[in-house]
């Protein structure tokens, strides 16, 4: 059965909240292949229930953990954290409502620098996180995906900007990325920010059917404003992003 079917019945049929009552029922359900939420609130009837149970109701990508009232969770009542594919573990402490909830959960579950694919791809372009500018790095060898050394530069610039950008390594060859963005393999490797554009007649997040602005900040060797590269898919250029100027990348 084609992958985008089983996805869409898995969607429709699995429930997304998995009630726990101790520390250890959570603990069985952490693993590095899915970010997890975790949840305790005063009862199923509570208002901010009502809030993360619409908020993650189209989540398929992260699980979701939820205890109420009086049990064994160290979590307190009335919290809830995200821990990334990382182990990163980041704790919700905004104004309590659906886009809130819906953007903090889908930010703080991707990793700190994502590794292109179809998986993150729907996390990347759903919208639900709020974020409309990426820091990407565009790679010739898919290996480079996970090279500690290209990822601990892009990790040391994310971590401080968790929720501004999300920065994301890609091999070109995937879903014809490299045309997407008008570049040539010639262009290889190449680090740039984009900002997407939600237009008026897009449907979903800042994906395909959304406008671009980007700005190269190093291709083929040459860094700065000189590699700035016009392509057929974007507007008008970016200001150089200050986040990404001193960026050094092998």
């Amino acid at each position: 059965m084609d992958s985008d079917i089983l996805f869409y019945l898995r969607k429709k049929t699995i429930s997304k909240i998995t009630v726990v009552e101790n520390d250890e029922e959570i603990e069985s359900h952490m693993h590095q292949e899915r970010a997890v939420v975790v949840a305790h609130f005063r009862s199923n009837q509570s208002l901010k229930y009502r809030y993360f149970e619409d908020a993650v109701k189209d989540m398929d990508d992260v699980d979701c953990l939820c205890g109420f009232g009086e049990n064994k969770m160290s979590e307190p009542v009335d919290s809830l954290t995200v821990t990334s594919t990382e182990g990163r573990v980041s704790t919700f402490d905004g104004k309590w409502n659906v886009e809130e909830l819906k953007r903090f959960i889908a930010t703080n579950a991707l990793p700190l620098v994502v590794p292109y694919s179809n998986y993150w791809n729907r996390f990347i372009f759903s919208g639900d996180h709020g974020i409309r500018e990426e820091l990407v790095y565009m790679v010739e060898d898919e290996a480079m995906l996970y090279d500690e050394s290209v990822n601990g530069v892009l990790k040391s610039v994310a971590k401080d900007h968790v929720g501004e950008f999300i920065a994301i390594i890609m091999p070109y060859d995937v879903n014809n990325m490299i045309e997407y963005f008008g570049f040539s393999q010639e262009d290889l490797p190449i680090l740039f920010y984009v900002v997407f554009v939600r237009r008026a007649d897009a449907v979903g997040g800042y994906g395909r059917d959304a406008a671009q602005e980007v700005c190269v900040l190093r291709r083929a060797g040459v860094r700065g404003r000189d590699a700035v590269c016009e392509g057929r898919a974007w507007g008008r250029i970016v200001p150089l992003p200050e986040v990404g100027a001193g960026v050094r990348v092998p």
